[in-house]
């Protein structure tokens, strides 16, 4: 597992299921939106051999069926899971397979695309 950190706390998914399933007043509805969604900020190696050189911040929310994605503004890329972790993994998975198609692409539009993602995205030189 690699390091990321996140700005904002988050609540494990066993206290949002609880939470969401209580028979709580209503006036407790605003203090769980805040827990379908919040953000997580990934920088430096996020899995091997691949690093962020530039922050990406995600949007993690949590769906009416209980899974999560993991979303941000800066590509089309996203992760599904059944927990906020999950989902972040699978985003980094499907971010580096993203760039590794793009950048093996010889049309100029994905030539453009993936120096636009290697400002954001660097792989390490095996050694």
């Amino acid at each position: 597992m690699y390091t990321t950190f996140a700005l904002h706390s988050h609540i494990s998914a066993g206290a949002v299921e609880y939470r969401l399933s209580s028979s709580r007043p209503n006036h407790q509805e605003e203090h769980i939106a805040a827990i379908q969604r919040y953000t997580h900020t990934l920088i430096g190696q996020i899995a091997e051999g691949w690093t962020l050189v530039i922050p990406i911040t995600l949007t993690i929310e949590r769906d009416e069926d209980g899974a999560y994605l993991a979303s941000e503004t800066i590509t089309t890329v996203y992760g599904y899971g059944h927990s906020g972790p999950e989902a972040i993994q699978d985003y980094i998975q499907s971010l580096v397979e993203y760039f590794e198609i793009v950048n093996a692409s010889t049309l100029f539009e994905s030539l453009e695309l993936a120096g636009e993602l290697g400002s954001y995205l660097t792989k390490s030189q095996a050694k």
